[in-house]
C-alpha cells in the first residue's frame, strides 16, 4: 500500500527515476518521477532549500511553498521561479520567497523553487506534496423495472478534479454499458442516469447489475467498486401469516406474500418445526426488486411429490434475505407468470359435457410479457412426468391453455393426484418462475 526508499547521486548527469507497482496477482504499472538534474557547482553556489506548509491532504489542497537560500558571497537574490506540477516548466516567477497554490486533482507532486541571485547564479530545490482523491457513489433506487421504462439515478461526489467514467457490469465485472466515457470533471456533486440497456440499446436479461466509477490518479484508473464492500447483510423480511392448515385439493394452497423493502436476494423453505430438516427449498439466493412477492405452496417437494411431516410434527415456514451491494441494481425486465389456477378441481377426460365435447382441464394465468407457455404434469405421488406442452406465441394478460388429461404416449392418465407445473419461457431463453397447482383425475 505504500512504500519509500533513498538514494544518492553520485555523478553529474540527467536521470529519470521509475517506480515499479505490483500487486498479488502479478499486475504491475510504471510510474515515471520527474526528471532528476544533478549538476556539479561551482564553489561559492547559493544553496536553495524548499519547504512546503503542507506535504499531504485531500484535493483541493491549498499549499504555500516558502524558498530560502544560502549564499556564501552574500549577494542579493534577484527573483524567485516556482514550478508548482514538477512537470519542468516554472509557472511564475516573483521577486518575493513564498507562493501559494492550490492542487484541485488527487496525485504525487514535485514542486520546484529556482533560486536566481543578482550575479545570475541560481540554485534548486524540489520537495514532494501527496494530495488525496475522494470519490463518493450511491444509486436513487435498487430496482429498474424495464417494462415502465424506468431509469436508476447514479450520483456521484468529486473531492477534487479528475477524470472520471461510469460504467455498469454484471455481477462477474463484464461489462455491461457505458454511461458516462472518461471526462474531466471538477470538484462537486453530479447525477447521470442508466435505462437499463446494454451497449447495443437493448434492454438487458433480468438480474442483477453493478455500477462502477473509474477515475484517475496519477495517471493511473482507479475503480470505486462497492460491491467489495456492502451487501450480503442478511435480515428476515416481513411475511403474512400462516394459517394453521391449507386444503391444496379444494384449490386452496398456502399462500404467503413477503415485502422487501430493498432489493435483495431471498432463500425460501417448507421444513420440519421439530427437526431441522428442509423438505422442500423455493428460493436460494434468488434475487428480487423490492416489493411485495407471493409463494404458492401445494405441500409438494422439489420432485413434484406430495409430501407431509412426520407423526406428531407440522410444517415450519423459514425465510431470509440478503441485501445486495450498494451499488446494485435488480433489472426487472423478464415475464413474470401470476394468478395461476385450473378448473374443474376433479374431472374426467374420457367423460362429455352436456354439449357433448370432451371434457378437459383448464389451466388459468395471467403473463406480463409474450412468451410460450410449457405445461409439466407429474403424478403427485411418485414424481414422474407424464405429460410436458408447449403452448407458443401467447399475449401479454389473462390466458388458458388446456390439458386433455392424456400423458405423453397418448393415454388418459391414470385416477389420481397430479401437479401441474407451468413456466413462461422468452424467445431470449429467459424462463420465469415457475407456478404449480394441483389436479385431480377421477374416473
Amino acid at each position: 500500500p505504500s512504500g519509500n526508499t533513498s538514494f544518492a547521486y553520485t555523478q553529474v548527469g540527467t536521470f529519470q527515476p521509475k517506480l515499479r507497482v505490483t500487486d498479488r496477482l502479478g499486475a504491475s504499472i510504471v510510474v515515471s518521477v520527474p526528471t532528476m538534474q544533478v549538476r556539479a557547482a561551482p564553489l561559492g553556489s547559493p544553496q536553495a532549500t524548499l519547504s512546503v506548509s503542507r506535504s499531504s491532504g485531500p484535493a483541493p489542497l491549498a499549499v504555500t511553498l516558502t524558498a530560502s537560500v544560502s549564499d556564501p558571497q552574500g549577494k542579493a537574490v534577484s527573483n524567485y521561479a516556482w514550478d508548482v506540477d514538477g512537470d519542468g516548466s516554472f509557472d511564475a516567477t516573483t521577486a518575493t520567497n513564498s507562493y501559494a497554490t492550490t492542487y484541485a486533482m488527487g496525485g504525487t507532486y514535485y514542486p520546484r523553487v529556482r533560486i536566481t541571485m543578482a550575479d545570475g547564479r541560481s540554485a534548486d530545490d524540489v520537495k514532494q506534496v501527496t494530495v488525496s482523491s475522494s470519490v463518493a457513489l450511491s444509486l436513487d433506487t435498487d430496482t429498474l423495472d424495464t417494462q415502465l421504462a424506468q431509469t436508476v439515478g447514479i450520483n456521484t461526489t468529486l473531492s477534487g478534479a479528475t477524470k472520471v467514467s461510469l460504467v455498469v457490469e454484471t455481477r462477474d465485472g463484464t461489462l455491461v454499458r457505458t454511461v458516462l466515457p472518461l471526462s474531466n470533471r471538477n470538484a462537486g456533486s453530479y447525477s447521470d442516469n442508466w435505462d437499463g440497456k446494454n451497449t447495443a440499446g437493448q434492454y438487458v436479461s433480468e438480474g442483477i447489475y453493478k455500477v462502477v466509477l473509474l477515475y484517475e490518479l496519477n495517471g493511473v484508473l482507479q475503480r470505486h467498486d462497492l460491491s467489495s464492500t456492502t451487501g450480503g447483510v442478511q435480515y428476515n423480511p416481513p411475511r403474512t401469516s400462516i394459517p394453521s392448515t391449507f386444503e391444496p385439493y379444494n384449490n386452496q394452497p398456502l399462500s404467503i406474500d413477503f415485502t422487501l423493502t430493498r432489493a435483495s436476494e431471498v432463500t425460501a423453505f417448507m421444513g420440519s418445526f421439530r427437526v431441522n430438516t428442509r423438505y422442500v427449498t423455493f428460493y436460494t439466493r434468488q434475487p428480487f426488486g423490492r416489493g411485495t412477492q407471493r409463494i404458492t405452496w401445494n405441500g409438494d417437494n422439489a420432485e413434484g411429490q406430495l409430501i407431509k411431516p412426520a407423526p406428531g410434527d407440522s410444517f415450519l415456514f423459514g425465510i431470509f434475505a440478503y441485501t445486495l451491494p450498494d451499488n446494485a441494481v435488480f433489472v426487472r425486465s423478464g415475464v413474470q407468470l401470476s394468478a395461476m389456477s385450473s378448473s374443474p378441481p376433479i374431472f374426467d377426460p374420457t367423460g362429455l359435457t352436456p354439449a357433448a365435447q370432451p371434457i378437459v382441464c383448464a389451466v388459468s394465468f395471467s403473463l406480463s410479457l409474450p412468451a410460450t407457455a410449457e405445461l409439466v404434469v407429474q403424478d403427485a405421488i411418485t414424481g414422474s412426468v407424464v405429460q410436458r406442452l408447449q403452448y407458443p406465441a401467447l399475449a401479454a394478460g389473462a390466458n388458458s391453455v388446456l390439458w386433455d388429461g392424456k400423458t405423453s404416449d397418448g393415454r388418459y392418465a391414470a385416477p389420481g393426484t397430479y401437479r401441474l407445473g407451468l413456466t413462461a419461457i422468452q424467445g431470449n431463453g429467459f424462463r420465469s418462475l415457475s407456478s404449480y397447482v394441483l389436479q385431480r383425475v377421477f374416473y
